[in-house]
C-alpha cells in the first residue's frame, strides 16, 4: 500500500514537472514581455519627438481625407496615420494640447504592436524548430537597441515589424501547407504592409524573389517525396501569388498619393 502510494506520488511529481518543461518557453516568454513593457513604460508619457509631432499635426489630427491624400513629406505613413485619426476620433482628440498632456493616450498603440512583434517572433522560431528558438529570436529583437529606441516611437516602424513578424509566419505556413485561408491572410497582409511604409516594398521584393528561388530549389533535389515536392511547390506559387496581389491591391490604395510617393 505505502509502495502503491509512493509510486502515485512520483507519477503525480512526473507528470508536473513535465507540465512545467512544456510550458516553460511560454513562461519565458512571458518574462520578456513583462520585463520590455517595464523597460520602455516610462516612456509612454515621455516628450513627443519634432518628427512626432509634425506627423500628429499634419497627418492624424486633421480630417480622414488629408490623411489618406496628403504625402507632401515621408512622414506620413498612411496605414499607422490612418489608425491614429480613428483613434483620436474615437477619443474626441482635437488638439496638440490634448496630447502633450497624455502622450501616452497614443503611444500605447506602437507599445502594442511591439508586444505583439515579440510573440510572433516566438511563433516563427517555434514553427521553425523548437520553442525555445522562438524565446532566443524574440529576446534579440526586444533588447536590440533599434527596437528599444523605435519601439513606441508615432511611427509606422512598430506596426510595419509587427506586420513582416506576422506575414512571415503566414508565409512560412502557407508553403508548408497551402490553403485559402492562408493565402487570403498574406494578401491582407501583403496590403497592409505596402499601406503603412512604401519602403516596405523591399522586404516584399525580396520575399517573392526568395519564394521564386525555393521553387526552382525544389526542382534540384533529390530523394524528397513527389508528394511533399509538390506541395511546397504549390505552396510557393500560392504565396508568389498572394504577393503580387496584395502589392497590387496596396498600390490601388495609395492612388491618390501615388505621384507623390513614388517620384
Amino acid at each position: 500500500s505505502s509502495s502503491g502510494g509512493r509510486n502515485h506520488l512520483l507519477k503525480r511529481e512526473y507528470y508536473g514537472v513535465s507540465k512545467l518543461k512544456a510550458i516553460a518557453p511560454e513562461l519565458y516568454l512571458g518574462a520578456l514581455i513583462t520585463f520590455y513593457v517595464y523597460s520602455v513604460a516610462g516612456r509612454l508619457f515621455s516628450d513627443f519627438w519634432s518628427d512626432e509631432i509634425y506627423t500628429l499635426k499634419h497627418f492624424v489630427l486633421v480630417p480622414l481625407a488629408v490623411t489618406i491624400g496628403d504625402y507632401h513629406v515621408p512622414n506620413n505613413h498612411v496605414l499607422f496615420s490612418i489608425l491614429l485619426n480613428a483613434w483620436a476620433w474615437f477619443l474626441d482628440i482635437n488638439t496638440l494640447h490634448d496630447l502633450f498632456v497624455s502622450p501616452h493616450l497614443v503611444r500605447c498603440w506602437p507599445l502594442l504592436f511591439s508586444v505583439f512583434s515579440l510573440y510572433f517572433v516566438y511563433r516563427i522560431g517555434g514553427y521553425l524548430t523548437d520553442k525555445w528558438l522562438g524565446v532566443i529570436a524574440a529576446s534579440v529583437l526586444g533588447f536590440s537597441l533599434t527596437f528599444f529606441e523605435f519601439g513606441i516611437q508615432l511611427r509606422g516602424y512598430s506596426l510595419s515589424i509587427f506586420l513582416v513578424s506576422a506575414m512571415v509566419l503566414m508565409s512560412l505556413k502557407l508553403m508548408k501547407q497551402p490553403t485559402v485561408t492562408r493565402m487570403v491572410g498574406v494578401v491582407v497582409l501583403t496590403t497592409l504592409l505596402g499601406y503603412t511604409i512604401p519602403l516596405n516594398y523591399y522586404f516584399l521584393l525580396g520575399l517573392f524573389l526568395a519564394t521564386i528561388a525555393k521553387v526552382g530549389w525544389n526542382y534540384f533535389q533529390v530523394g524528397r517525396e513527389k508528394k511533399d515536392s509538390r506541395m511546397e511547390r504549390k505552396g510557393c506559387a500560392l504565396l508568389a501569388a498572394a504577393l503580387v496581389a496584395g502589392v497590387t491591391l496596396s498600390l490601388l490604395l495609395y492612388l491618390p498619393i501615388l505621384q507623390e510617393v513614388f517620384v
